[in-house]
């Protein structure tokens, strides 16, 4: 695994939390938003604390646990947050970046891109961090322009709009009639 987890550690139990793309589904629509949920974290709301240890860790009793070691998750938490909303620089490789509203728009286009692109199955997708299936993407990207080589970018045509007219006109057989002199 190319990306890496956090690990936290409750009742003397090491917990690895991976940025998996099921997780950021799961927690996005949870909380209405990562952004939400990042604000509940730093404020020590227990509850999305819990909300997201049990996407990797479930045993009964876990609120207690976590309340006992509450104040000493809230950074680890938000780093996992944001591991989870980590991509490599500049989507897609050699084109415009994008930008997503909401991080459910961007966690959809991941799965999209897994399952229909790279051909993986959703099991796999889910269980895959966001950033992996981003490089995975960029590869496959990279193996199709070796293969096939780089769309050439059309180029801009600079001449004058009446230029532009007698060309496409031209095409048809039409003239455009000149006013005669008097």
């Amino acid at each position: 695994m190319i990306a890496a987890c956090k690990i936290i550690v409750i009742d003397h139990v090491e917990i690895r939390l991976a940025p998996t793309l099921r997780a950021g589904i799961v927690l996005d629509r949870q909380f209405g938003g990562l952004h939400k949920l990042a604000l509940a974290v730093a404020s020590g709301s227990l509850s999305s604390a819990v909300a997201i240890i049990r996407q990797h860790h479930d045993v009964p009793g876990l609120e207690d646990k976590v309340l006992r070691v509450l104040p000493t998750l809230t950074y680890p938490l938000l780093e996992y947050l944001e591991m989870l909303k980590s991509t490599p620089e500049g989507r897609p490789k050699g084109g415009e970046k994008i930008t997503f509203s909401e991080y459910s728009e961007y966690f959809e286009y991941l799965f999209k891109i897994a399952c229909g692109w790279l051909g993986w199955d959703s099991e796999t997708a889910l269980a895959t961090s966001p950033y992996e299936i981003a490089l995975a993407i960029d590869g496959r990207i990279e193996l199709l322009q070796a293969i096939f080589g780089k769309a050439d970018k059309p180029k801009q045509d600079d001449a004058p709009l009446e230029a532009k007219w007698r060309r496409a006109m031209s095409v048809l057989g039409t003239v455009k009639p000149y006013a005669q002199a008097a």
